[in-house]
């Protein structure tokens, strides 16, 4: 099953709940703005990624 992250993707998360497994993850973007994204898990397969929310000046731990 492939990964519905882009290559610059980082902060993985997964969730089940009542209407199944999804997993979030953020997206850098070339212009300093990050994009938070979402993909539901259905009949073996992840859904296209949707935008939940974007912008600047989101905090990432020193390490990441």
């Amino acid at each position: 099953m492939a990964n519905p992250a882009g290559a610059d993707s980082a902060m993985p998360a997964f969730s089940v709940g009542h209407d199944g497994v999804l997993l979030t993850w953020s997206e850098r973007r070339g212009d300093d703005s990050f994009s938070l994204q979402l993909a539901r898990l259905a009949a073996g397969a992840w859904s296209d990624p949707q935008e939940v929310v974007s912008g600047g000046g989101w905090f990432y731990n020193w390490a990441d």
